[in-house]
């Protein structure tokens, strides 16, 4: 089949292209719709999302004599780049089997005289609940919010980004919202903000090259098509990403990128609402097949899912499902494929975070971006529903 679906995109509209073009709407304007999407009264524009973690860890550790930065087991291995740039030690909570991400639960186990900050990441751009009890309980120790899967998502009908001490965003390729890269730190006024701008303005670089955005942003507008993907797959599939950076760098976000996502920004909430859309319609069709897991979404919570998981409790049906799909021009992928105890070496034994290890080895991410159309959805799940030893609902 040549047509295929990716697993993860974001619709580039023609006014989104030629915005590049027209009159350059600044990085202060930006900030401010997103200064007031969050809730936050301080929005810092840089090169990536990560860069931005950085620079946060960076403004904490002069805040503070502590060096544990607290990551869930299953999580981006590039946090753990930045967590060890900024010469602090990570230290990892298991996850919840129920919500996939962070078990709040376990961080009573933390170590307040030790931690500098939890990291609280949104996964898959379904919203971590942090407690206000954790406030009490960690009292001199941040939270920061990761919000890089989940720009749109909402909790309790506020939007991620404003329920921790500060948080940051990716507008990176496949990210609900792309600039193709770049990333800010969202926070309020005081001395937290103080220290992530001198920290900022110490390590940053200049911005990137702005006269390719247009024909970067161009051809990922087209490769992410259905019709153009499938054909370009081989190419396209040598540059994802499949092992973390081995290093990082903090650069400038110019106004060229800040004017496609401002045109972005007009249309993201209908946006959101479709990847909550498929999403919620692929929890309908799955709901009760034996052979699977699939997340706990409360009626509190709204994700606008970057991709949609699927734990399979057995392997081969797992890759049995992934084969059927791609035959069908649906792509998927396993996502990260390793817990970060085993991408990196922590001092941590291998059975050391269970429920990470399991969600690892089991998953498959289906896509759920606005480019689905309701037949797509159908498909896939009655892929899930049809291979052989997964029983459908009776």
């Amino acid at each position: 089949m040549i047509s295929k679906i990716p697993v993860a995109a974001t619709p580039l509209s023609l006014s989104d292209l030629l915005s590049v073009f027209g009159k350059k709407r600044s990085k202060s304007e930006f900030a401010e719709k997103l200064s007031g999407r969050f809730n936050r009264r301080e929005i810092i524009f840089m090169s990536s999302g990560l860069a931005a973690f950085f620079v946060i860890l960076s403004a904490l550790k002069g805040l503070s004599d502590r060096k544990e930065v607290v990551l869930p087991a299953y999580t981006a291995p590039s946090l753990v780049v930045a967590v060890k740039k900024a010469g602090l030690k990570p230290v990892l909570t298991d996850i919840s089997p129920a919500t996939f991400n962070m078990d709040m639960e376990l961080l009573r186990g933390v170590d307040p005289q030790k931690t500098l900050c939890v990291a609280a990441v949104h996964m898959f751009g379904i919203p971590l609940e942090i407690p206000g009890k954790l406030r009490e309980d960690l009292k001199d120790v941040f939270i920061v919010e990761d919000c890089a899967q989940a720009f749109g998502s909402m909790l309790n009908g506020r939007h991620v980004g404003d329920m921790a001490d500060i948080s940051f965003f990716s507008f990176n390729r496949g990210k609900n919202l792309t600039t193709y890269s770049g990333g800010c730190v969202a926070m309020d006024r005081g001395e937290v903000a103080e220290a992530v701008k001198d920290a900022f303005l110490e390590k940053s670089g200049a911005a990137g090259e702005a006269r390719m955005l247009a024909l970067k942003l161009a051809a990922l507008s087209v490769a992410v098509r259905p019709v153009f993907y499938g054909p370009a797959y081989a190419l396209l599939s040598k540059f994802k990403e499949t092992a973390p950076p081995l290093d990082l760098e903090v650069n400038s976000y110019s106004d060229r990128q800040a004017s496609v996502g401002l045109s972005l920004l007009e249309r993201i909430d209908n946006l959101s609402a479709a990847r909550y859309r498929n999403g919620m319609a692929l929890m309908r069709e799955l709901a009760g097949v034996e052979g699977i897991v699939l997340p706990r979404i409360p009626e509190n919570m709204t994700p606008a899912f970057n991709r949609f998981p699927v734990v399979f409790k057995d392997l081969e049906k797992k890759d049995a499902v992934q084969r059927k799909l791609n035959s069908q021009g649906i792509e998927t992928s396993t996502f990260y494929e390793k817990p970060l105890h085993l991408v990196f070496d922590l001092g941590y034994g291998e059975q050391a975070f269970p429920n990470a290890s399991y969600l690892a080895s089991r998953l498959l991410t289906l896509p759920v971006h606005p480019m689905l159309k309701e037949p797509d959805i159908a498909r896939m799940a009655a892929v899930v529903r049809s291979e052989r030893g997964i029983k459908g609902r009776p």
